[in-house]
């Protein structure tokens, strides 16, 4: 009988200790709901934090410490504004944006897409100016770009608009001087199909005898062209793209080119398509 005596006395603190022990470090940080006055048998209640934006640390239900986030914090940095993407030389992608505000921007992040359907890339992670010359491309290729400002936390901004832009380049065209040669259809079909691979469409080819060196140029030639690009950019309107929205609604010069109206190919109706895959034009 002692000895059990002896037991259940040596049992009594114990438990006390590791109550004590499991109460020892308590926080909050962030928390939608937070418990106020929680406490277990034998220990004082659990003060409400006074702030959810740090961590309180409690033991023995007194406040010892409290602790700042550092980062994954909300963010009052407004989304970059009004980015744009074209090609430029190189070639490259070149991308801008108004800066932020709300805040005190430390950098700013730029992402990249192959396609509408797939995730995003970052291509600079620490840029403290507000352009950026994307020279990783690959030539013939269509990207869409965002761009992210962070302060010195790491709590970071809305997304910015996206844009796309087509790493391709093409030959300077000179109205009433340049002979459009065959290769400048067949450059700017392949610029169509890049920006098509974007929007997830598959790439066309000429139904009529595509364009060959010394021959004809025909009318659907231009009304193909039209027809894939304009396509490609209905889809990307469609995931609030503003510039393919803003080229849909721009007319092309004589809309209807065919065997009857007896129009010439002109320089305006091979830039009008240019700049619609945003390719980047030689001066």
């Amino acid at each position: 009988m002692a000895a059990l005596v002896l037991l259940i006395l040596l049992l009594i603190p114990m438990g006390r200790v590791l109550a004590g022990l499991f109460s020892a470090h308590v926080s909050h940080r962030d928390a939608a709901s937070p418990v106020s006055g929680t406490s277990l048998p034998g220990q004082m209640p659990t003060p409400t934090p006074a702030s959810l934006t740090k961590e309180y640390i409690y033991a023995g239900g007194q406040l010892v410490a409290t602790e700042e986030p550092t980062g994954g914090g909300s963010s009052t940095l407004s989304a970059p504004a009004t980015l744009i993407a074209s090609g430029a030389s190189g070639p490259q992608v070149y991308v801008s944006w108004a800066a932020s505000t709300g805040g005190n921007v430390d950098h700013y992040q730029v992402e990249r897409s192959q396609n509408i359907s797939s995730g995003f890339t970052v291509v600079s992670s620490n840029l403290t100016g507000i352009s950026f010359n994307d020279t990783t491309v690959t030539p013939g290729m269509a990207y869409l770009y965002r761009v992210r400002a962070l302060d010195a936390s790491g709590n970071a901004s809305p997304y910015s608009n996206l844009d796309y832009a087509t790493a391709m380049v093409f030959q300077p065209i000179v109205a009433h001087s340049t002979t459009i040669k065959a290769q400048d259809f067949n450059d700017l079909r392949d610029a169509v199909n890049a920006v098509r691979a974007l929007a997830n469409l598959q790439p066309f080819n000429w139904t009529a005898p595509a364009p060959v060196h010394n021959g004809p140029i025909k009318a659907t030639h231009i009304q193909q062209l039209r027809s894939n690009i304009d396509q490609a950019l209905q889809a990307l309107s469609g995931q609030q793209i503003g510039s393919a929205t803003s080229y849909l609604s721009q007319a092309y010069t004589d809309p209807t080119i065919n065997s009857t109206t007896s129009t010439p190919v002109r320089k305006v109706h091979l830039t009008e398509v240019r700049d619609r895959v945003r390719g980047y034009q030689l001066p």
